[in-house]
This record gives C-alpha cells, structure tokens and sequence, in this order.
C-alpha cells in the first residue's frame, strides 16, 4: 500500500534542511522531478506520483508533465497516476 504525503506536508518536513517557503515554490518542484527523474532511471517508477494536492489527494500537473515525458500515456489522469 502506497503512502503519501501533500506538497504543504513535505516542505515543512524538508524544512530543516531546506526552506522552501511554499509548496509552490518553482525550486521545490523542480528537486521533485529531479528525484522523480533519477527514481524512474533506477526502475522505481515515478516517485513523485506519491505527492499529492491536500484539497483532491492527486498529484499535480507537473507529475503529468513528467509521466509524459517518460513515456507514459496521459490521455487518462487517473489511469496514469494508478
């Protein structure tokens, strides 16, 4: 069973190595494609798929934008991100 955590949650449990400041910061986004990048490259998948909206409990548009570019049909969000 996954589990997983809202973009707000991670940055405050990031923060005492690194302040992002917000959930939309464009750096924080940026270090979780970088790590969602290097887990797919090793055949672990998308790990940023595990990082999720706190409103809907999905992944935003960049977790799209990132299965896209690895390939991935995203014509259904929800098929893509299960």
């Amino acid at each position: 069973m996954a589990v997983f955590t809202t973009y707000g949650d991670l940055v405050q449990e990031l923060l005492p190595l690194i302040d992002f400041g917000s959930p939309r910061n464009a750096v924080f986004h940026c270090l979780l494609g970088q790590i969602s990048d290097e887990e797919e490259e090793s055949g672990r998948g998308l790990l940023c798929a595990l990082v999720v909206h706190k409103d809907d409990l999905k992944p935003g548009s960049g977790f799209y934008e990132g299965a896209a570019a690895w390939g991935r049909s995203v014509t259904n969000p929800e098929q893509c991100w299960a």
